[in-house]
């Protein structure tokens, strides 16, 4: 007998759409675990600090994936104003310098 390619086999499985969440669940997913995320770069301050858009990329790509475009758009404005909070006490919240508005342009380019 032969033997079926590896490469046959990937491209019967079910695509992603089919592990897909819909509605209001997709959108909940979304925003838990963009502050999920959230939490973990207010844990780690040292290390997440200087990088703010950083952690979400990964996020925003799962969520997008496993939860449609909806909720990943949701994903990336909720990940935008998470970033925008302040690391230490004497930064302001939304503190749009021209450092800022580069990095968010660069973040919302990317995404």
């Amino acid at each position: 007998m032969v033997e079926e390619c590896s490469f046959i086999k990937i491209m019967e499985d079910p695509p992603i759409a089919a592990y897909q969440l819909h509605g209001a669940v997709a959108y909940m997913c979304s925003l838990l675990v963009v502050t999920i995320v959230a939490l973990l770069r207010l844990l780690f301050p040292g290390i997440l600090g200087t990088t703010p858009y950083l952690i979400f990329y990964p996020v925003i790509v799962v969520v997008a994936a496993f939860c449609g475009s909806g909720p990943g758009i949701v994903a990336v404005v909720a990940s935008w104003l998470c970033a925008a909070l302040p690391v230490e006490s004497s930064a302001g919240f939304l503190n749009l310098n021209r450092i800022e508005v580069g990095r968010l342009l660069i973040f919302l380019s990317v995404v």
